[in-house]
């Protein structure tokens, strides 16, 4: 599932305070957080609409706003090329 900081949130005007709130099982045991709706997320030229989002501070991992879940990735087929830093996408059949 796709995971966005409190900090993006409350910059794109979503309501975490009034936000269902989800149970999701990780690998340090379980996590209760607030779920929203992206209208909207675009990356590069992949583009999802109604894209749920788990409302979590993952300070652990820098200065990251968005990490990208298989709810997004699973609607193309992509490649990641580590070597250059390019992950590209095709529309999946």
């Amino acid at each position: 599932m796709t995971i966005i900081t409190t900090k993006l949130a409350r910059a794109l005007g979503y309501d975490i305070k009034n936000a269902r709130i989800g149970r999701f099982k990780t690998p340090g045991g379980f996590l209760t957080a607030p779920v929203v709706k992206l209208d909207l997320m675009q990356v590069g030229p992949a583009t999802v609409k109604n894209v749920s989002a788990v409302v979590f501070d993952f300070k652990w991992r820098g200065p990251v706003s968005v990490i990208i879940g298989m709810n997004f990735l699973s609607r193309f087929v992509f490649e990641i090329d580590y070597l250059n830093k390019k992950i590209t996408f095709q529309k999946a059949q």
